[in-house]
């Protein structure tokens, strides 16, 4: 969905056309009053189940969709149309061959200021699986460009596009069972790859992308140690790739945790938006938030320092121990589930090697805390973690 200068709405996905099956749906509302202005549908040469993937309106304010043909030989091609404003004529149509059909609705959409179109889409192949697939076309829906992005034969499997200020092209999804971060350039020539692998080495995706203050941010999912999914959230330099921090969340009970959202507000508020699993009650809603400034600020990539704790979970005290590969000044607190800092363990040097550190289940004042779930939390400069802890009765 997009809306114009005036508030009026486009709207693409997929409609019945009689004995024709799905075909891609274009509608325009009217912001007065709602009432639709007009409907546009295009249909593949099989009548079979066609779908829009997305949206976005030029300078003009004309709409562009990209979606889907599926053909009779179960084989899919990406169609792109512009349509008229006004009228909603279509203005111009490409099609192309070779992408996926894997039901997921995966396929994106930009403009840049020349109202020249990115898609993307991904295509399959025997040798090296999944890749990721991007088109450029003019104004005037001319090609410009077309590229195959193929990390080191391995599957790449996009899972979301986003265009930066200057006309470049990030892709993010999985590659070999890790984040897939990729970065273009305006000639469709690969510039960057960055992947990012959990602390237990398993599965990690990344799901999807949004631009903050001159930093890409990048949520998904990733297996942790004896945590099953967490939710871990980068922060990416545009320019390079490289990872500037990793903040890591594991719900209370340790099941699945996925981020399906991220933005950055501009009170400087980090929100993550997903789900987390519950022993008692299933699938629940998420959001976290966080104070940006902070996260990125300590350079925060918990997987560089293994935590753990004995008893766990403990009463009336747990030994919290972490390794550390060089000498250097760390903060070691525990926070409640809240994020507020309820004890302090440790604030000063550390040698490398193994340090450890007890809490005995109390505050600043020294009263006994309620049972619940606790966090050690280590930060230093560029180096951080944080442990789970069950404070029992």
């Amino acid at each position: 969905m997009v809306l114009n200068s005036v508030g009026d709405i486009y709207l693409a996905g997929r409609q019945k056309v009689g004995n024709r099956n799905d075909e891609v749906m274009t509608l325009k509302f009217s912001n007065a009053d709602g009432s639709l202005i007009w409907a546009a549908v295009e249909g593949g040469a099989d009548w079979l189940d066609d779908a829009g993937y997305g949206i976005v309106l030029d300078s003009d304010e004309n709409p562009i969709v990209t979606g889907k043909f599926l053909n009779a030989d179960d084989s899919v091609t990406t169609v792109t149309v512009k349509y008229d404003a006004q009228w909603g004529a279509p203005l111009w149509q490409n099609i192309e061959a070779g992408v996926v059909n894997d039901q997921s609705g995966d396929g994106w959409i930009m403009v840049d200021s020349s109202d020249n179109i990115v898609i993307g889409n991904k295509s399959w192949s025997s040798g090296s699986g999944y890749d990721v697939e991007l088109w450029k076309y003019d104004s005037s829906g001319t090609p410009i460009w077309h590229t195959t992005y193929d990390r080191a034969n391995s599957a790449d499997d996009p899972n979301d596009m986003i265009m930066l200020d200057d006309g470049s092209v990030v892709v993010v999804g999985v590659t070999s069972g890790d984040y897939m971060i990729a970065g273009f350039d305006v000639d469709g020539n690969n510039t960057w790859s960055t992947t990012y692998e959990g602390p237990q080495g398993w599965y990690d995706v990344g799901n999807t992308v949004s631009i903050g203050d001159n930093e890409l941010l990048v949520t998904g999912f990733s297996d942790g140690s004896g945590t099953s999914w967490d939710i871990a959230t980068l922060g990416i330099d545009p320019a390079t790739g490289e990872i500037n921090w990793v903040k890591r969340f594991d719900g209370a009970d340790s099941q699945t945790d996925e981020g399906k959202a991220v933005y950055l507000s501009s009170e400087d508020q980090l929100y993550v938006g997903g789900y987390t699993y519950s022993t008692s009650t299933g699938m629940d809603y998420l959001v976290i938030s966080y104070e940006h400034s902070s996260v990125s600020g300590v350079g925060f990539i918990p997987e560089m320092i293994t935590m753990s704790a004995y008893p766990n979970p403990f009463n009336p005290r747990t030994t919290v121990t972490f390794e550390m590969t060089d000498a250097q000044s760390v903060k070691l607190e525990i926070c409640d589930m809240r994020g507020r800092v309820v004890k302090q363990l440790h604030n000063g040097m550390v040698e490398a090697g193994q340090f450890e550190a007890v809490w005995n289940g109390t505050d600043f004042s020294g009263h006994i805390l309620p049972s619940g779930v606790y966090l050690a939390k280590l930060t230093g400069n560029g180096i951080g973690n944080a442990y789970k802890l069950v404070l029992t009765k």
